[in-house]
């Protein structure tokens, strides 16, 4: 699997990836002709694409930093 493969299927950046191997999070890739290659199994291919999958509404918008400003009234407030 490439770098950008994994990257797109934990849901990351390929710049995340690469820090995760630089913090020992994930195992140091095989390069062959010059491209970073994992070798990924089947059950932890899936594991992490439910993981990837199972973002939530409530999670997205926690995210979102539009609906943390500091003051914001709410409906109910006004």
């Amino acid at each position: 699997m490439t770098k950008a493969e994994l990257a797109r299927i934990e849901g990351v950046s390929t710049r995340t990836i690469m820090r995760r191997v630089a913090d020992g999070l994930l195992e140091p890739p095989e390069v062959i002709n010059g491209r970073l290659y994992w070798w990924v199994n089947e059950a932890s291919s899936v594991a992490t694409t439910t993981l990837a999958i199972t973002d939530t509404a409530a999670a997205k918008a926690a995210r979102n930093p539009g609906l943390r400003r500091k003051g914001a009234q709410t409906s109910s407030q006004l």
